[in-house]
């Protein structure tokens, strides 16, 4: 995950807040010490509609930042992990890889495993 080069890593960033992704996806963000809670809402979901929101918990450091969320109704969950950088005009934005596990029907298949852990990548920016 390469930075562009008019941006850098966020000096003093702050995660708190509300943050939304490129799939219109939201979530709050709630930082204490390192600890990260909120909540997560997906615009995108496996019915087509977007989900309720869902616990969210994770770490910081500086402006790294890894996630996960138990999508309980949905029997999967996904991790994030990413950085905050600013842009030349101040804009906030998170960077992450993700990746996702679903539950199999025949966990003794090799295909139905490979097929059940999906990866992608989210770019967050903060909501005003």
């Amino acid at each position: 995950m390469g930075i562009a080069r008019d941006m850098k890593a966020a000096a003093n960033p702050n995660f708190n807040g509300k943050w939304k992704n490129e799939l219109d996806s939201v979530m709050e963000l709630t930082v204490n010490g390192s600890s990260v809670s909120g909540t997560y809402t997906s615009a995108v979901s496996s019915n087509g509609t977007p989900t309720p929101p869902h616990p969210l918990i994770g770490n910081v450091d500086n402006e790294l930042i890894s996630f996960i969320v138990n999508w309980t109704d949905y029997a999967s969950i996904t991790a994030w992990v990413g950085q905050m950088v600013v842009d030349a005009a101040g804009k906030e934005q998170i960077f992450t890889l993700w990746q996702m596990t679903t539950t199999t029907n025949d966990p003794e298949s090799p295909k139905e495993l490979w097929q059940a852990i999906h990866a992608g990548s989210d770019t967050f920016e903060r909501v005003r």
